[in-house]
């Protein structure tokens, strides 16, 4: 079975079809899950972003001290929380 349930504080979640859907990847042993609907409902913010300078493309997700950079086709994601910049694999 492919499915996988998503609970936030404890409730299990019904996501919207237009958002996707949680899933394992059994090929890499990886759980998918659509990062918008988790990102917004623990109070953070989503916005896409294009850098002209270095031509790359991504994610940012904000909540109130922390800042998430996730570069598509990239395995690293860059955090900054409380002014402390780091990375992480």
């Amino acid at each position: 079975d492919k499915n996988v349930n998503i609970y936030i504080n404890n409730n299990i979640q019904n996501i919207p079809v237009d958002m996707g859907k949680a899933y394992l990847d059994k090929t890499n042993d990886r759980v998918m899950v659509p990062i918008r609907y988790v990102s917004e409902n623990l109070g953070a913010n989503i916005n896409f972003y294009q850098k002209k300078e270095t031509k790359t493309s991504g994610i940012l997700i904000g909540a109130i001290d922390v800042l998430v950079e996730l570069d598509i086709d990239s395995t690293k994601a860059k955090v900054n929380k409380a002014g402390v910049e780091s990375f992480v694999d």
